[in-house]
């Protein structure tokens, strides 16, 4: 589908509950130069990978959820400097959540883990989104071409930098993430059919088409197998803005500027534009460009609906403690210091 979108009658935020992101602790500094001095955005990826492998779990067909679903937009209203990062679930959020004890109005989520987040209504965030007139629609495709997490040391893609470019765009602006679990059937047809094709297609190397198409099936096929154990999702991703022109724009500076570096993934903008409602419905496959929505792993989507690495207007990094705070229940002589009000 082309042009703009059709308008759906029932609003797809129906039914969910939202937060917002108010603090996420920041990458832990390594002192000891070791392993992990890897980009601060892909240690914030790995961070999320445990808590959407849960919310894959408790929002999936398979323990009784309908139509369960996970929602991550970043948003910079008209008129505002700062941002706001907003998390949903459908029919609720899929981690188990506590109130702090200095901050009643604030909850402790794992995403990632030590992040902090206050309620807010469902009618305040569609109606935060609908002050987006035009949205863009943006497709994906597994593509081995694209170095994977086997990649060298040292070998770069040339993507990233989402949070600069997103601190530094002059429009306002929203990136829409939404998530559902993929029943388990769906991701084995498509490793049945891949099962299936792969051996015609090693006998058909004639050409270098052929060959390309070849390693991005075995690819895939990997990574689906992979995959299987932590689940999969069907992703759609959106851009917003003022009008059809900035939405487009948007979607292009966004997707190319999405930390995907370790991920065999393209991400492009769509020709489809349209009101929310209707571009959340789009159905579409453009040749060489990939589809929305695209079936997509887990670690494709902590990719794509992280929080930032860095400090944002409206988002504040916390350091966490590097030492124990659990208080002492022994009743032992001693001295009293104060009291642990928050980890």
């Amino acid at each position: 589908m082309k042009g703009q979108a059709s308008d759906p009658a029932l609003s797809p935020l129906d039914g969910f509950r939202f937060v917002q992101l108010v603090a996420v602790p920041s990458r832990p500094e390594n002192k000891s130069g070791g392993p992990d001095n890897a980009p601060a955005w892909e240690l914030g990826s790995a961070r999320l990978f445990a808590a959407l492998t849960a919310a894959n779990a408790a929002l999936s067909v398979e323990t009784g959820v309908a139509e369960g679903a996970f929602m991550m937009a970043w948003v910079r209203e008209p008129g505002a400097k700062g941002f706001r990062l907003i998390l949903g679930g459908r029919p609720q959020l899929p981690w188990t959540s506590a109130p702090l004890a200095s901050h009643a109005e604030l909850l402790r989520l794992p995403y990632p883990p030590g992040a902090l987040v206050r309620d807010l209504p469902n009618a305040q965030v569609t109606r935060l989104l609908e002050t987006f007139p035009c949205w863009a629609a943006c497709a994906a495709q597994p593509d081995a071409l694209w170095p994977g997490p086997g990649r060298a040391a040292g070998q770069e893609s040339g993507r990233g930098s989402f949070d600069d470019h997103a601190a530094h765009m002059p429009q306002p602006f929203t990136w829409l993430v939404t998530a559902q679990p993929q029943p388990r059937k769906s991701l084995d047809d498509e490793l049945a059919d891949l099962e299936t094709h792969i051996p015609g297609m090693r006998q058909r190397q004639n050409s270098e088409t052929d060959r390309v198409r070849l390693e991005r099936a075995e690819a895939r096929y990997r990574e689906l197998t992979r995959s299987r154990p932590y689940g999969t999702w069907t992703v759609r991703v959106l851009a917003g803005s003022t009008d059809a022109a900035h939405a487009r724009s948007t979607a292009a500076l966004l997707c190319g500027a999405s930390e995907l570096g370790g991920l065999a993934y393209a991400l492009a903008p769509t020709p489809t534009t349209g009101i929310l409602s209707a571009v959340l419905a789009v159905n579409e496959r453009t040749a060489g460009a990939g589809q929305t929505p695209f079936t997509a792993s887990t670690e494709m989507l902590a990719a794509l609906a992280r929080p930032p690495a860095r400090e944002l207007p409206g988002i504040r990094l916390a350091a966490p403690p590097p030492f124990d705070i659990t208080p002492e229940t022994a009743n032992e002589p001693g001295v009293e210091l104060g009291t642990v009000l928050d980890e």
